[in-house]
């Protein structure tokens, strides 16, 4: 997982999860965050993985690289989205990806990924395992990650963004 500990980004949701599903040896690494936050180390202290969570901070953009293009998956647990950054860099990555099913990371994901119910700590936990017991499934979304990837740029988001400007324009005044 990647971002900042805010309620909507379902941090809490993916240590149930974690405590839930994996298997031992595997970690849950929550990356540019400095430290725990609050209630989440007491929570995976309470739930006996303390020991198998990693807080780490900003990393530079070569060290995320290699993270997303190590772990078996990124969680984005999210209730609440405006884009969904990070998918789009995990799919960039050939990170396979498992998302909350909203429509800011539908629109971003698209096929590319698995979903589960928003707040589903169980259901999370079962696709977690899912992806990391099947070594096929997860080579398939790390294809179609890289695949859908290919879709978004600076570029055509400007191209996109300039085109919206001149049909605004050309419709002139509204009142």
């Amino acid at each position: 997982m990647l971002g900042r500990n805010q309620p909507s980004k379902g941090h809490a949701l993916a240590v149930r999860a974690f405590a839930g599903a994996a298997r031992a040896g595997e970690r849950l690494v929550l990356g540019e965050r400095q430290h725990s936050g609050r209630g989440l180390a007491r929570l995976a202290s309470e739930l006996g993985i303390g020991d198998r969570i990693h807080w780490i901070g900003a990393l530079p953009q070569k060290d995320v690289i290699a993270l997303m293009q190590s772990a078996q998956a990124l969680l984005q647990p999210s209730l609440a989205e405006g884009f969904g950054m990070p998918v789009l860099e995990a799919m960039a990555c050939g990170c396979p990806v498992i998302a909350s099913d909203i429509p800011p990371l539908r629109e971003v994901l698209g096929e590319a990924g698995a979903y589960v119910r928003p707040g589903e700590s169980t259901e999370l936990g079962r696709a977690l395992r899912q992806v990391g017991d099947d070594a096929v499934l997860r080579e398939q979304m790390r294809g179609r990650g890289l695949e859908r990837a290919r879709l978004f740029s600076w570029d055509r988001a400007a191209r996109d963004t300039l085109e919206v400007y001149r049909e605004a324009a050309a419709a002139g005044p509204h009142r």
